[in-house]
């Protein structure tokens, strides 16, 4: 058997990894659980780590992970301001369009960001800009501009982590545009 033709160390142990979790989810040690367990790891892994074509990135599940813990609290904290916002009297709404350069000219690495980024309550992408790649995002609560970038900028590197680590580094010394246009203020008392 050829090197190329054995399972990695890496395959047989998230094949365990899997099938433990499988089996721990079905909470019943059987051979129909552990075959079936089996098959689904060997699957997983299969479609996780083979490139779709000559060029294409494989989807790292730790940093995937990374990503979904990032993204996660990122729910948390957004959630919390937009409802703070939606239950108390005053309204403080600072709302504004950022511009954000990307640091990859990745069509998918930008779809991607700017997906996750209209996920987040409180932000919405209106526009994605190629060449270079850009991003228009409004903000609902917005106090810094640079806050906004420099968030964006690490949603970026965990994608690009996640699924397209042959663009790593990214060049920390991207051009970044300081334009923005200025934030509107919400119209207090202005309910019919």
């Amino acid at each position: 058997m050829s090197s190329s033709r054995r399972p990695r160390p890496t395959w047989i142990a998230g094949s365990v990894v899997l099938v433990a979790v499988w089996l721990l989810l079905w909470e019943d040690l059987s051979w129909a659980n552990v075959l079936s367990g089996t098959v689904l790891a060997v699957a997983v892994l299969a479609l996780v780590n083979r490139p779709i074509d000559e060029g294409a990135e494989r989807i790292r599940i730790l940093a995937t992970l990374r990503l979904i813990v990032w993204f996660a609290w990122q729910l948390v904290v957004a959630s919390t301001v937009v409802a703070w916002e939606v239950l108390t009297p005053t309204q403080n709404v600072r709302q504004g369009i950022v511009e954000v350069d990307l640091r990859t000219a990745s069509p998918r690495v930008a779809t991607l960001v700017a997906n996750i980024t209209s996920l987040i309550p409180g932000t919405l992408t209106l526009e994605v800009m190629p060449d270079p790649m850009r991003l228009y995002v409004h903000v609902l609560h917005l106090r810094d501009p640079d806050d906004v970038r420099a968030d964006t900028a690490r949603l970026e590197e965990l994608v690009v982590r996640a699924v397209a680590a042959s663009m790593l580094p990214l060049d920390p010394h991207a051009p970044r545009r300081a334009h923005q246009e200025e934030p509107t203020h919400s119209e207090k008392g202005n309910r019919s």
